[in-house]
């Protein structure tokens, strides 16, 4: 949902740098879209923390709850440790975790076909692929795999 909607605690916390807690109503106010988003899947809160390195924030470790109010500050902040030491920098950590695929490759050929064939920007594209995914309650990858195997257009 963070990617489609652009918004969300992983997102804030890259952008702060800091732990982001909300429950109830608080995550819909907070992330428009976002936090209804949340609770039609049956979740009441949320807590995201830095994943931190030297050079700043790498990530955001994400946690949800079905029951409002549950995670307090500093609560999981050595599991957001552990993660960034021994995943994903510690001296095992695998240098090459996602096989060196972008994940998402497939919504950005996607975006890039879309821009050709629309004659609009590849930001746009993007914005349009996120979009109908989001009103048809779809993932952008879903969209955009229709997009480069089937030639479906966004008309």
């Amino acid at each position: 949902m963070e990617y489609v909607l652009g918004v969300g605690p992983a997102r804030e916390v890259a952008e702060r740098n800091q732990p982001v807690l909300a429950s109830g109503a608080a995550m819909d106010g907070r992330w428009p879209g976002y936090g209804t988003g949340l609770a039609s899947l049956g979740l009441g809160s949320v807590a995201a923390l830095p994943l931190k390195a030297p050079g700043g924030c790498i990530g955001a470790l994400t946690l949800f709850d079905p029951r409002p109010g549950r995670a307090e500050a500093g609560e999981f902040d050595e599991v957001a440790g552990a993660v960034t030491d021994n995943v994903l920098l510690g001296p095992d950590a695998d240098p090459d975790l996602y096989g060196g695929v972008d994940l998402r490759a497939v919504v950005h050929q996607a975006a890039g076909m879309l821009s050709e064939r629309t004659h609009c920007s590849v930001d746009e594209a993007l914005a349009l692929i996120k979009a109908r995914a989001f009103a048809r309650g779809e993932s952008a990858e879903t969209v955009a795999r229709r997009i480069v195997h089937e030639s479906m257009d966004l008309d």
